[in-house]
């Protein structure tokens, strides 16, 4: 099991590198992550820049988030299906800030 690196996406596409990208009409915020592929069992510690209370995540990769239905700070996904190392998959974790 490795632990996996992480890339925030949205800091590069975001206006002046500050702002978090907007979702939705209820005042939802999201960020997008980018993280590489790994094995069965590894794990990606992602800590939001603007989001103090993620309420929902989604990754392009078969994987488990471990989030809670109280407010969660950070989120551990860990990988329950494979991909090669040479490619990386979109995390979007959606919030508030």
């Amino acid at each position: 099991m490795a632990t996996l690196g992480s890339t925030n996406v949205t800091r590069n596409v975001s206006a002046l590198l500050e702002q978090p990208l907007a979702y939705g009409e209820a005042g939802l915020l999201m960020e997008v992550w980018r993280v590489p592929g790994g094995t069965v069992g590894d794990t990606c510690t992602i800590v939001p820049t603007f989001l103090s209370d993620i309420r929902t995540c989604q990754a392009q990769q078969s994987s488990t988030n471990g989030l809670t239905t109280n407010a969660n700070t950070n989120v551990v996904i860990t990988l329950t299906a494979s991909a090669a190392t040479n490619v990386n998959f979109d995390v979007w974790l959606i919030g508030r800030r």
